[in-house]
């Protein structure tokens, strides 16, 4: 019976290890670049603050897409391709002062702000014209915008 047990669970293991399936596709981050979508998907477009069923209580910006990050505010542009010194962005999560201007309240609200390496990484991105996953920088396929 002992033996017999033993077959069971031996099969019973072989067809559960041989019949799963892992999901091997690359997370969605929603057209940012990797590094940038970790960021604004985990810590940014989240619950109650710039996804889009709160967006409207944020000033109106979702960031849970590269897209809609280019939709803006209510009021101004959320990111200036190539210009992180004029991208409202970076001035409400940056918190230090070596890397630029610095407005309150801090992104993310009442969330630890971002790492000094976080805060680099936008910049950068923006710095290189905030691209898409696939390098397409938003309005570079319209001159008159």
């Amino acid at each position: 019976m002992y033996k017999k047990g033993l077959q069971i669970l031996a099969i019973l293991t072989t067809l559960g290890l041989t019949t799963c399936t892992w999901d091997k596709s690359p997370p969605d981050y929603k057209g940012y670049p990797e590094n940038i979508g970790a960021i604004m998907l985990t810590k940014c477009a989240t619950p109650g603050c710039h996804n889009d069923i709160s967006k409207d209580a944020a000033g109106g910006l979702s960031l849970t897409s590269w897209d809609k990050l280019f939709e803006g505010t209510v009021d101004n542009a959320a990111v200036v391709p190539y210009r992180p010194d004029q991208s409202f962005l970076m001035f409400f999560i940056n918190t230090y002062a070596d890397l630029g201007q610095t407005l309150t309240p801090v992104m993310p609200y009442n969330a630890p702000p971002l790492t000094k390496q976080e805060v680099i990484d936008i910049q950068d991105w923006i710095s290189n014209g905030a691209p898409d996953k696939d390098g397409f920088v938003k309005f570079s396929d319209n001159a008159e915008t």
